[in-house]
């Protein structure tokens, strides 16, 4: 449970979405994702389905994709 921030914060920076937009894709309120992003709140039950559902594994997969697909294309 302790690489869930970590990946939240690697999907962030990499899709350049603001707190209000993780929360719409995770189904939180902004302030939740906040909260929880900044360590004054576990991750909870929308966050936890977020990762146990996969949604997470595969937009961090989709990321590593598109950088691995851009280097070879160098």
């Amino acid at each position: 449970m302790n690489d869930i921030v970590p990946k939240l914060l690697r999907i962030q920076k990499a899709k350049g979405y603001t707190d209000g937009q993780m929360g719409r894709m995770i189904g939180c309120s902004r302030q939740t994702y906040q909260a929880t992003r900044t360590g004054a709140l576990t991750p909870g039950k929308k966050i936890l389905t977020f990762f146990v559902t996969g949604e997470a594994d595969r937009i961090l997969q989709d990321i590593a994709g598109g950088w691995f697909s851009r280097l070879l294309k160098r």
